[in-house]
C-alpha cells in the first residue's frame, strides 16, 4: 500500500513535501553565493563580455564627433547596433547622428 493513499500518508505527504523544497532551495542559493565568491576572489566577473573595447568606443566617439550617423558608426565597428552606442559609459554624455 502507499503512503499517499491513506488519509494520515496524504497529510504527512503534502505537510513535508513544503518544508523538503525550501530547504533544497536554501542548499542551491547557499552554493550558488559561495561559488560568486570564489569567483570573485579569483577576479572573475559574470556577465557577457563587453564587444565595446576601449579602442571601439573612443572610435565611435571620434566618429561621432565628426558627425558621421549613428548607423554608419555601429556598422563599421561591427559590434552593436546604433541603439547600443549610448550605452557604452563614454557614449553617455553624446548625440547620436540619425
Amino acid at each position: 500500500m502507499d503512503g499517499s493513499s491513506t488519509p494520515s500518508g496524504k497529510f504527512s505527504f503534502t505537510s513535508w513535501h513544503p518544508s523538503a523544497e525550501m530547504e533544497r532551495e536554501l542548499i542551491i542559493a547557499e552554493r550558488t553565493r559561495a561559488g560568486l565568491e570564489v569567483a570573485r576572489r579569483l577576479g572573475r566577473k559574470g556577465g557577457r563580455k563587453r564587444q565595446m573595447t576601449e579602442g571601439k568606443v573612443e572610435a565611435a566617439k571620434k566618429l561621432l564627433a565628426a558627425g558621421v550617423p549613428s548607423k554608419e558608426v555601429a556598422k563599421n565597428l561591427g559590434c552593436v547596433s546604433r541603439h547600443s552606442l549610448p550605452l557604452a559609459a563614454s557614449l553617455k554624455t553624446l548625440t547620436l547622428n540619425h
